[in-house]
């Protein structure tokens, strides 16, 4: 876990937010403009699209100087970003080259080059750019929470300025995961955590809760360990009060009656309707995996309406098997592989991966812009962690 914050390295802190190279504070205000997808330029793009693409050019400018700090990571996502690239241009033989192929290819590029831009950046900025970023993630997650606290009526699961409540639940979700190690105090990791969770309820995601149980479940198995010291153990005091609100809302959505109102919030009735419909859904996809076992091209259910009922797939895997044929899926699990291996073992970085897979398997989230940035400032933090243990077991040998 890396180290709390001192006065010497709080105030180097405040000297780099001064004096931070053009790349990390955009990389920063990236990170704060995911939390509100707004306002938009077009159709598709958001301003958060400009500042995300802008960062991804001052990364690139480093590799003219050879002074890219991201190659190793490249070299193990190539292989999946191959086949998934090949799976969707085979696909793309179905429908022929349309609109919406060529914009979610455009994403696929983007979604790579954001996660090994963010990666070059804060490697190159090291532990005080880290820092600076986890910073730009609380105001990310304060951002979200109150939109979707304060939202009410048909809103309450969502503000106005996402385009589907689960796109917010999934990113307080994934964000409560990388800010379970941010290199802060207890008392302002737990306020900010306690905004997220306020959030997150707010939005009502049954998928999102699963995923933070997951991620927080893997975490707290693999620092049991750590249970003898829990009151000196940071870890296991981040962990124990968050998994503990998860359960206690799991257990709040078993029993609130169904006789309340289904259009949002946790009830038994929503859960039945957005159940209902998954499975609906899924059956239909599989009876077209036939007709196009190499893929009808990416974004063709809606682009082409496979899908009688006008919504996505609601399974990554699913999708990717219709749309990116068997060749596209296989580099998806591939890519799971991949991450799982970068994350460091019992770090926050692999239970976002975890949590990532399995809500895969009940949304398609690739496209999810804040996943791409917060997963690299785990992993860069994580890695920043290894080597200062590293350090200080050499200095006591």
């Amino acid at each position: 876990m890396p180290a709390e914050v001192t006065p010497r390295g709080r105030r180097e802190w405040i000297r780099y937010m001064i004096h931070a190279p053009l790349a990390t504070l955009l990389l920063a205000l990236s990170i704060v403009l995911v939390s509100f997808l707004f306002p938009k330029i077009g159709s598709d793009i958001v301003l958060t699209d400009l500042v995300i693409g802008a960062t991804i050019i001052a990364s690139m400018l480093h590799i003219a100087r050879s002074e890219w700090l991201a190659r190793d990571v490249a070299r193990q996502v190539a292989v999946p970003v191959l086949l998934i690239g090949l799976g969707a241009l085979i696909g793309s033989l179905y429908a022929g080259i349309r609109p919406w192929i060529i914009g979610d290819l455009v994403r696929d590029v983007a979604t790579i080059l954001v996660f090994l831009s963010a990666i070059d950046i804060l490697r190159r900025g090291g532990p005080v750019a880290v820092r600076f970023c986890y910073g730009a993630l609380a105001i990310c997650i304060v951002f979200a929470a109150v939109q979707l606290a304060t939202s009410s009526g048909d809103e309450l699961r969502a503000s106005g300025t996402f385009p589907n409540p689960n796109v917010a639940a999934n990113l307080l979700a994934m964000s409560v995961l990388c800010w379970s190690m941010a290199p802060f105090r207890w008392a302002i990791k737990g306020s900010v955590m306690a905004f997220a969770i306020a959030g997150l309820l707010s939005a009502a995601s049954f998928g999102s809760m699963l995923q933070l149980g997951a991620g927080f479940g893997y975490l707290a198995l693999t620092h049991l360990d750590q249970v003898r010291t829990v009151m000196r153990g940071r870890r296991m005091i981040a962990l124990i009060p968050a998994l503990f609100i998860v359960v206690l809302a799991v257990f709040a959505t078993m029993q609130i009656s169904a006789s309340q109102n289904d259009k949002s919030g946790f009830n038994q009735a929503r859960f039945d309707r957005s159940g209902g419909l998954r499975i609906e859904v899924w059956k239909e996809a599989w009876r077209k995996v036939p007709d196009t076992p190499w893929g009808a091209g990416p974004g063709s259910v809606r682009g082409l309406d496979l899908n009688t009922l006008e919504t996505e797939l609601h399974s990554e895997p699913l999708a990717y098997l219709v749309e990116r044929g068997v060749i596209g899926l296989f580099g998806l699990f591939v890519m799971w592989f991949v991450l799982l291996r970068l994350a460091p073992p019992r770090s926050a970085a692999r239970a976002m991966v975890i949590a990532y897979i399995l809500g895969s398997f009940f949304r398609e989230t690739w496209h999810y812009r804040h996943f791409w940035l917060f997963l690299p400032l785990a992993l860069v933090a994580a890695e920043q962690a290894r080597r200062a243990e590293g350090v200080r077991e050499l200095e006591y040998a």
